[in-house]
């Protein structure tokens, strides 16, 4: 294809949305990629930390943050702080603008990025920006699997109340994978989804996007939550019983941009002369927005949470060291 589109002179903006301690520590990974890597194919990339206790963020790597007055963290209670965060968001976004492609990246297991991810995510759906969530699932503790259960139900609960489908990008945090290993994999997406939205890749433009993201413009599938898949090879499947809504192609020029599925919308775009010689595109990278694998991945949470409540309630707790017979004082001594 001899793609004749001209790309626009303006560079695009991506605005990554750190929410909490894990995604506070991610920006650090991306950080270090920043001074690796030659970035000219992507758009600008904005990082806002943004948390409810500063104990996170003085290991973070950004100097746009947004601290929530007078809290101290939410000790992984979801409920702690959500009044709070829910008054802040529209304050957050004030301060720090969206851009073309917004990046909200948090824990789904913890308790102050797993409320403030959501609510930021449908503040943006709400003012018809293009976003993605994106985050980790936890499973080392009980109160994080019902967390995750119930922050990929919120995110669900948003997108249908506001009208518009949200796209998420998950990652398990399982001991076959170290918390290192997760992290450069969020920051590779983050990476690979801002050369998407650079504004430099011709035959690619807003309108393109914003079909790919919003999917009920160009596809009966109902709204809610989906999960996006990023493929970077010519012949990759998807992963088992995802179902393919929208794909949106990089490639370089001539390469072909056929799929080995059938989406309901496909758009392309062609990276630049330039972008080409400073980014991997020897094979053209393919970002699906699929049903059927969010249903899996949380399957296994509700799952895993139903197993583990089931364990507690039939726990027989010990007695404890008291007999009832002490001469006990009113501070509580035993004497």
């Amino acid at each position: 294809m001899n793609a004749s589109v001209s790309t626009s002179s303006a560079k695009g903006r991506v605005v990554c949305y750190m929410a909490g301690g894990t995604a506070v520590n991610i920006s650090k990974v991306l950080a270090e990629q920043f001074k690796k890597l030659d970035l000219a194919p992507a758009a600008q990339i904005d990082v806002v930390l943004i948390d409810t206790s500063d104990s996170n963020l003085v290991n973070g790597a950004s100097d746009k943050i947004y601290l929530l007055k007078g809290l101290d963290g939410s000790g992984k209670l979801r409920a702690e702080n959500h009044p709070a965060i829910s008054r802040a968001i529209l304050g957050i976004l004030d301060a720090h603008q969206p851009g073309d492609l917004n990046i909200v990246v948090s824990s789904l297991g913890g308790g102050s990025g797993s409320v403030i991810a959501p609510a930021l995510a449908g503040a943006l759906l709400a003012q018809d920006k293009l976003v993605i969530g994106m985050g980790v699932t936890n499973t080392d503790s009980a109160i994080e699997v019902t967390n995750s259960v119930k922050t990929i139900k919120s995110y669900e609960s948003i997108a249908k109340k506001i009208g518009k489908p949200i796209v998420l990008s998950l990652f398990k945090n399982s001991a076959a994978d170290s918390f290192q290993k997760i992290n450069e994999a969020i920051v590779s997406n983050i990476i690979m989804l801002s050369v998407l939205a650079s504004r430099k890749n011709i035959g690619l433009d807003s309108a393109d996007l914003r079909n790919w993201l919003y999917y009920n413009r160009v596809s009966k599938a109902p709204i809610k939550a989906m999960t996006l898949d990023i493929t970077h090879s010519e012949s990759v499947e998807l992963p088992e019983g995802a179902h393919p809504i929208t794909t949106a192609t990089l490639a370089r020029e001539g390469a072909s941009t056929r799929l080995n599925w059938t989406p309901d919308y496909q758009c392309v775009g062609y990276v630049s002369t330039d972008g080409e010689k400073k980014g991997n595109f020897d094979k053209p990278l393919h970002f699906t927005v699929c049903d059927g694998e969010l249903d899996q991945i949380f399957k296994e949470l509700d799952e895993l949470e139903k197993k583990l409540t089931a364990k507690a309630a039939a726990h027989q707790y010990t007695p404890g060291t008291l007999s009832g017979n002490e001469d006990v004082q009113d501070d509580g001594t035993v004497l």
